[in-house]
Parts: structure tokens; sequence; C-alpha cells
């Protein structure tokens, strides 16, 4: 069976997914003492309240800022607009299961919370560069933490009383891997060598026959007998791997141009394809290897599709639990 939840609430429900909150584990950056906020905030606008606690609009705003790092400007008026909706639905989220969590006294002892934080803290280069990020979201040390006991007030809120009697059993893994084998399937990759001649789509006649020229031409000598495939590619391409011998690396038939995808997916181990136009030029193709395309055996995926069973189901639960949770609390959104 399995029932490991992991760090799927750090996932699912740190506000500020940003490349700062990442680098200290996902810990959210929300919360800040009441008397902070109330002389923060005693003259902002409330966009929400949620069974009595008030969420003012630089609350949102802050969070917002932490979570797109800057590019507010990126988006149009409309689009700002719909990012704040949902961020405050995210806020609205956190705040209703911090509530529960203290309700059923499921919070971190401080020495849990320190710990933690220490392991944070020491996790970059220099306890100035610690500052410095933390500062650049406009937060102070103190404020940092309270946000971490919260978000690990909520992770065993959710560990230990939501998800805790999710399971997955053998026989719904196996029932999973006999229904929908095609979903296990590997995808298909190759492995080959290319020799590019370049020209622009918008050059000449006479530019292009000439690159079809020297093409057909490498062409012809990398299907002589007892060619050097990599030499020439090293010599004649004009590709920025020749230098290693036209190498490109194991990819699926979606990573590449169409036509030269197409091109590579047809040969044979060890052949060398037509002339292959693209927007680049023209390619000379030879396959290397050929891998995947089969389903794997049970016993080789059956982890893994245990761990995507759990994740649905994990999901759906908690999906459920916050409706659940909207459905009975009392909660004001003045922010339209």
């Amino acid at each position: 069976m399995i029932m490991n939840i992991g760090n799927l609430t750090r996932v699912l429900f740190s506000i500020a997914a940003t490349s700062l909150v990442i680098a200290l584990a996902n810990v959210s950056v929300l919360a800040q003492s009441e008397a902070t906020k109330a002389t923060k905030d005693a003259t902002a606008s409330i966009v929400a309240e949620i069974n009595g606690i008030k969420i003012h609009r630089d609350t949102l705003e802050r969070e917002l800022r932490r979570h797109l790092q800057g590019r507010m400007s990126m988006f149009e008026t409309g689009e700002q607009h719909n990012l704040r909706k949902k961020m405050l639905g995210m806020i609205v989220t956190r705040t209703l299961l911090l509530q529960e969590a203290k309700k059923k006294k499921v919070l971190p002892k401080d020495e849990e919370v320190k710990k933690f934080f220490t392991s944070l803290k020491t996790s970059f280069p220099s306890v100035e560069d610690f500052q410095k990020q933390i500062t650049e979201f406009d937060l102070t040390e103190a404020e940092f933490k309270e946000g971490l006991a919260e978000d690990l007030a909520i992770q065993y809120y959710l560990e230990q009383i939501v998800l805790s009697e999710i399971e997955v059993t053998d026989a719904e893994i196996e029932d999973e891997y006999k229904k929908f084998p095609e979903k296990y399937r590997r995808p298909e990759e190759v492995k080959v060598r290319h020799i590019l001649i370049r020209f622009d789509e918008d050059a000449d006649e006479k530019t292009q026959q000439d690159a079809l020229h020297r093409a057909s031409e490498v062409r012809e000598r990398a299907t002589a007998e007892d060619a050097d495939f990599a030499s020439l590619a090293r010599n004649f391409s004009e590709a920025l791997n020749k230098g290693k011998g036209g190498a490109v690396e194991f990819f699926t038939r979606e990573q590449m141009d169409s036509d030269f995808s197409a091109a590579a997916f047809s040969l044979k181990v060890g052949e060398i394809s037509k002339l292959v136009r693209t927007s680049y030029g023209y390619h000379v193709i030879k396959l290397e290897q050929k891998r995947g395309g089969e389903i794997p055996a049970f016993e080789e995926i059956k982890e893994k599709i245990g761990k995507d069973l759990l994740k649905v189901a994990q999901q759906k639960t908690l999906a459920e639990h916050v409706l659940a949770l909207k459905e009975k609390s009392k909660i004001i959104v003045y922010f339209q």
C-alpha cells in the first residue's frame, strides 16, 4: 500500500511560488502578526473577510508581487485583475486551512520551526544572501518565521487529518495498468547525427541552388562505403554542433522540426536520409540509435503508477475538503 503524503501540501498551497520561496522550500510568506497588520494596513481597503479575519488590499498586492517577481507590467489590465482574483482565492484557501489547523491543535513545536528555519537559512551561500532575499519581498526575519510556522501547521493538518486515510492498494495499481496500458508506453526516441547546409528561407534562387548542390555532394560522400559521417559533419556542416560530429542526443518526434523528425524516425539504424529541407537549410541525417515505444513490464512501473494514483486521490480529497470548508464558513469577498 502507498500512503506517503510527502510535500504535497507545500506544492499545492504555498502562496508565493517564486524562486525565493522555492529556495526556501516553498514556505509561504503571507503571515504577519496582527499588530503589524494593524499598523501597516490601518488605512488599506479590505478585499475579503474569512470567518471574521480581514484580508487587506496591500496584503493581496504584496503576495502578488512576490508571486510574479516584478513581472506584473507584462500583463494587460484585464489579466492583472484576474491574477489578483486568483491570488485572493489562494489566500482564502490558505486562511481556511490554517484556521482548521488551529482548531484541531495540530501546530508545530517551536523547536521544529526553529530547526526548519535554520536549515533554510543555511542553504543560502551566506546570511547576507538570505537577508537580501527576504528583504526584497518586504519581509522581516520574524515575519518569515511566522509564515513558516503557519505553513507547517497547514502541512501537519493535511497530513494528519485530511489525507491520512488515503491509500492506494496493489489491486488498484494493477487494475490501472491493465485498463490503460497505452498511458505508460515509453515515448519513441532517436539519436542521430546530421550535417546542415544553411540558407535563409528568403534567399534568392541561386543561393538556394548552391546550397542544394553542396548538400547533395555531402550526402554522396556520406553514403560512400566506409564513409566517416562524424568527420564529414565536422568538416562540412554549418550547424552549431559540427564540433560534436553533428551528434544530436535522443529526442521524441515532437521535439524537433516536423520534417526533420519525420525523416529521422523513418530511418533504420545506420541508414542515411535523403536531403531534408527545413527552415534552417538542407540536412543529411544518419540514424545512430532508436529506443522506446514499448510498454514497460508491470513491475518496472508499479511504483510510479502507485504514486500517480495517490497524487490524484490526494488532490481530489483536498479539493473536496476545501470546498466543504468554504460552504460552512462565512466568506465575504469585496474584490470583484
